[in-house]
Order: structure tokens, then sequence, then C-alpha cells
């Protein structure tokens, strides 16, 4: 049986282990998730998808300086992707636990404001980052990093 998360469990799992960027208007991190409840994807479970969608997924070198095609974009095209997946594949099944993030993210040594996805997984329930610009071009390992207490500064999470 699939390992979920509830939206309230997973605002809570959310708001006890990340820190809010200074200067933002809330005290906390902010997490907002439509579903009331999700499931938690092993490891395997989600390269395969991250697999079948990857040559969906626009490639790094699309990105825009100026905004027009930026990291947000990115973030939005892949949950999409997998809700589209989801929506083909397993209709009948719980939405993964996979969304948005906004923040600063030190995985990646960004010190810039920006947008990825996250996922919990099931085989240690701990959350990770994925950079979806990496997505086509970079295997999974090296863009997907776990979650730091220590560097990371978020300030919206969203499912």
């Amino acid at each position: 049986m699939a390992l979920t998360i509830t939206s309230d469990n997973l605002a809570r799992y959310a708001r006890l282990h990340m820190r809010p960027m200074p200067g933002a208007p809330f005290a906390q991190t902010l997490v907002q998730a439509s579903d009331p409840k999700m499931e938690l994807p092993t490891a395997k479970r989600f390269t395969e998808i991250v697999d079948l969608l990857r040559p969906r997924m626009p490639g790094g070198d699309e990105y825009s300086q100026d905004g027009r095609f930026d990291c947000d974009d990115y973030a939005f095209i892949f949950k999409g992707l997998v809700c589209d997946w989801y929506r083909a594949e397993r209709r009948r099944d719980l939405p993964l636990a996979l969304g948005l993030g906004w923040g600063r993210f030190a995985a990646f040594g960004q010190n810039l404001y920006h947008a990825l996805n996250w996922v919990i997984l099931a085989d240690d329930e701990k959350l990770y980052w994925v950079e979806p610009q990496d997505l086509r071009d970079k295997p999974l390992d090296d863009a997907m990093r776990r979650y730091s207490k220590s560097g990371d500064r978020v300030n919206l999470l969203m499912v």
C-alpha cells in the first residue's frame, strides 16, 4: 500500500522544518495544498515518472534572462506534466506529493529568489527539491537534492 500524507500534515511538516526568507512579510513558510491527501512516491517510481516525462520538458538552454521563460515556468510545466500523467495513467489514485516552492535553495548554490519543484519520497519521508531546468538534460540525481534546514530559505510551498 502506498504511503500518503494529508494536506494538514504536509503544512505542519513544512512549517516545522523550513525557514522563511529574511524580510518576508510573514513569519512562517506558507503552504497551500489543494489536494486533501497525496501519495508519497518511492524514489524508483518517481525516477520512472521523470524518465517518461523527460522528453517533454524544455531544456535549460530555453531559459530567458528577461523573465519571459524562467524558473517558475519550468516548475509549472513539470507539475503540469506530472498531473497530466496521473490523469491518464492513474485516474483513480491519489495525486503525488509534488508541488512548487519559491525561495533560496542552498543545495543548488543559488543565492537568488528561485522557483523549483519539490517531492516527498516514501523511502525516507523527506522533502527533496527538483530543479526542473535540469530534468531534460541531466540525470535525476543531478537535478534533485534533499531539503537542507541549514541553508534553504523558503517562503512558499504549493501543491
